[in-house]
């Protein structure tokens, strides 16, 4: 049944027109059996021919005996599009099972780029338990793309295989077929169909056709949908930044097209605001009003550490409202201010002085009252209506204050005592999941206590444990990691930190982090040197000679600017001369003239 199978499954994949790619392709194995290179030589195993499956055929590759591994590959001329792969393995001509299943059995398939398969992909490889499996013909579906195609096979010393495994490997492999397109662009019946535009380096399942990468931007089986659900880049695996109002990133690049949102900045909207700016696009400056100035909440603006004196929460903008002063605004005018009670919003001093009998800076000096007296003992001890009194004294100004007082006493009942009333039905559960409590209630009104007497004993709640289901835990951000490096070895660096999604990583359903896994600030390293610059010539001087040849003089400074820092000095010179009234004066012309008489 198994056999009927293979063979409807390899009629179906050659009606397709699918090219055998390994036909009369150079095969190589690493141990050749002495005397029989040609006979059973590498080549055997693409040579077209399997109908003899038996070492006397001479139309199959056989590997050297008691080897701990064989190793055979073909080498399919370039990299292609495979779709399966078939094998016919040695019977002798016997049926299935044969007695060379113990040699086959265990084997790996790869598929690799380069000679070697630890470069390659696995397409196959069991460990089977059951004698006589597996069987000799093999078709086995391996959708990849590569130039040599690699069986191997071992039975290493020290190595526990199942019982029925032969004691050594080997190669005996009397027909390897590889179907799929030899140009891995295309795909199809008879490959004449490329591959869909979205698919990395424009290639993709020789059968189906959907792609085996989708370039970034892409997803979906053939990569023909843009990412979606706020995702970016290869595999849409990355999330897009805070672009504005929440709209999606660039689906490739992960830019923002239209801005950014409150507190981030940057093409993806992922880098958080430099300390003073906050906003959208951190386009606004904090307030200069700010406790700290100019720093803020990069999102709300809120000033850090509240405001300077003067000015109100949350961003510092306005001054205080009429009645209140200092530090968020956060005291009030004295309600002993003058006329319109109202007060200096830095200092608190009133505007228009004190009321009549109050004093001092902020009005707060008043009349020196003492405490009230005891009271004194009733005149009646219950039932009636007795009086009491007490008294204190006054200094200074005391024209409205009130140094007597009388009161009731000895109108009280006697102690009731309090009962409890019925229980009330249970409330709904306080959570939908991680265990909550559902709660009930009675109320001491049966009787309710009185007069001094003793309140209900017990207690006024009861509570029953429900929603015993685990609850969404959303993802935590770890601990931020120490600064990195200055990125400048002097003047202005960055220094970098990072954080994962890890305290506690999302489980149950639960979030994803929020916010950036990176931040940034900014780093010093002392200052550059700075190498000097000549400033400009100054004016000539005047001539140091009136005749017989002078010279004038200009100077210039090295300050354009100054080196500093260990930096060079200005080359060159700071003095420039030029000659200057080169005619001779007048007592040279006139020695001249008398040498001239007398030897004229």
């Amino acid at each position: 049944m198994i056999l009927i199978i293979f063979q409807c499954m390899l009629f179906l994949i050659r009606t397709r027109a699918y090219e055998n790619l390994a036909l009369q392709r150079p095969a190589w194995q690493s141990h050749d059996y002495h005397g029989k290179e040609t006979e059973w030589g590498a080549a055997k195993a693409v040579d077209g021919k399997y109908i003899d499956r038996s070492s006397g055929g001479n139309q199959c590759t056989i590997s050297a005996n008691d080897e701990p591994t064989a190793t055979w590959r073909v080498d399919l001329g370039g990299v292609v599009s495979i779709s399966v792969i078939s094998i016919y393995y040695r019977t002798d001509n016997s049926p299935n099972p044969g007695s060379f299943s113990s040699r086959f059995v265990g084997f790996f398939l790869y598929v690799s780029n380069t000679t070697s398969k630890d470069d390659g992909h696995l397409c196959f490889h069991e460990i089977q338990n059951v004698t006589g499996t597996p069987i000799e013909n093999q078709l086995i579906s391996c959708s990849v793309h590569g130039r040599y195609v690699i069986y191997y096979n071992e039975r290493k010393p020290g190595v526990n295989y199942p019982s029925y495994y032969s004691q050594h490997a080997y190669n005996e492999l009397c027909e390897v077929e590889v179907y799929g397109c030899h140009d891995p662009k295309y795909y199809g019946d008879n490959c004449d169909q490329l591959c869909s535009e979205g698919c990395l380096e424009k290639t993709c399942d020789a059968m189906t056709g959907h792609c085996l990468n989708c370039l970034p931007g892409y997803q979906g089986l053939r990569c023909d949908e843009l990412c979606t659900d706020q995702k970016y880049g290869q595999q849409c695996s990355l999330q897009c930044g805070n672009c504005s109002d929440g709209e999606a990133c660039n689906h490739v690049n992960g830019t923002c097209p239209w801005g950014c949102d409150e507190g981030v900045d940057g093409d993806e909207c992922q880098t958080p605001c430099l300390p003073g700016f906050h906003g959208k696009n951190c386009g606004q400056n904090c307030s200069e009003n700010c406790k700290v100035t100019n720093r803020c909440n990069r999102f709300t603006g809120e000033c850090d550490g509240g405001c300077k004196p003067g000015w109100r929460i949350p961003t510092c903008q306005e001054v205080c409202p009429r009645g209140y002063f200092g530090i968020n605004c956060q005291d009030s005018c004295t309600l002993y201010c003058g006329r319109n009670g109202s007060c200096d919003r830095i200092t608190g001093i009133c505007d228009d002085g004190c009321m009549e009998d109050w004093s001092g800076p902020l009005c707060g000096t008043a009349p020196k009252i003492s405490d009230w007296s005891h009271w004194t003992g009733c005149s009646a001890t219950c039932g009636g209506n007795g009086v009491r009194h007490r008294f204190r004294t006054c200094t200074g100004v005391c024209t409205h204050i009130a140094l007597n007082q009388s009161g009731n006493c000895g109108v009280q009942q006697c102690p009731i005592d309090g009962s409890w009333g019925a229980w009330g039905g249970y409330s709904s559960c306080d959570k939908s999941c991680g265990g909550g409590w559902k709660l009930r209630f009675r109320k001491c009104n049966r009787r309710s206590p009185s007069h001094g007497g003793q309140p209900c004993y017990g207690d006024s709640m009861q509570a029953t444990g429900c929603a015993m289901i685990h609850c969404p835990i959303d993802g935590g951000w770890s601990t931020w990691s120490d600064f990195g490096q200055c990125s400048e070895t002097c003047g202005q660096g960055v220094q970098i930190k990072s954080r994962t999604c890890s305290n506690p990583r999302p489980r149950y359903g639960g979030r994803g982090c929020v916010g950036p896994n990176n931040a940034s600030k900014s780093c010093q390293r002392g200052e550059c040197p700075v190498n000097g610059n000549w400033g400009s010539w100054g004016h000539f001087h005047p001539c140091d000679m009136s005749c017989g040849g002078g010279l004038q003089l200009r100077l210039r400074e090295c300050n354009d600017p100054p080196p500093s820092h260990g930096g060079l000095p200005c080359p060159g010179q700071s003095v420039h001369a030029v000659p200057c009234n080169t005619d001779q004066c007048p007592d040279q012309m006139n020695a001249t003239l008398s040498s001239n008489d007398l030897f004229g």
